[in-house]
């Protein structure tokens, strides 16, 4: 019996000198601090949910920030080895369009680094991709059609989607 149980705990100790999941948690929540959330599984009995919300860069000036969501991982028990359950969730100036590529963009990454360790790149994937989105939009109080304003030098060019 005693033999059994060492093989066990041996195997036990194998599987958590490979799980990357603890230290790579470690890592962002150094990175990111309070921002960050983290809802830990059974040790590895149970997924994790890692939450962050996320902001185009513009350098701590909020007033110009349009867009952002909150990112919820979901972290399996096999992880790395398996995919995250990626969700947006509360977006705030995206259109159901966007939302549904950055999760598409989001979900193709995870996949292409399956067996690595890959939070860290969703997370900032997710933070350039509202970068890059950072275009106020909505509808015109006075016509009543979409528009977008993009700020460019100097003019701003307001520019109809309706007809």
């Amino acid at each position: 019996f005693g033999k059994m149980a060492a093989a066990a705990v041996a195997r036990e100790g194998e599987q958590e000198a490979d799980w990357v999941l603890p230290s790579e948690v470690e890592v962002l929540e150094s990175i990111y601090l309070d921002e960050l959330q983290v809802s830990k599984g059974n040790d590895r009995t149970m997924p994790w949910e890692i939450s962050i919300t996320l902001y185009p860069a513009t350098a701590e000036d909020q007033d110009s920030q349009y867009v952002c969501f909150t990112l919820v991982l979901t972290v399996p028990t096999q992880y790395p080895n398996e995919v995250p359950k990626i969700d947006i969730r509360n977006p705030r100036g995206l259109s159901d369009e966007q939302i549904q590529k950055i999760s598409q963009t989001l979900q193709h990454l995870a996949e292409e680094h399956l067996g690595t360790a890959v939070l860290y790149e969703l997370i900032e994937k997710g933070k350039e991709i509202l970068t890059d989105n950072n275009i106020p939009h909505g509808q015109c109080v006075i016509c009543l059609y979409g528009f977008q304003v993009r700020l460019c030098c100097i003019s701003i060019l307001f520019s109809h989607s309706g007809s």
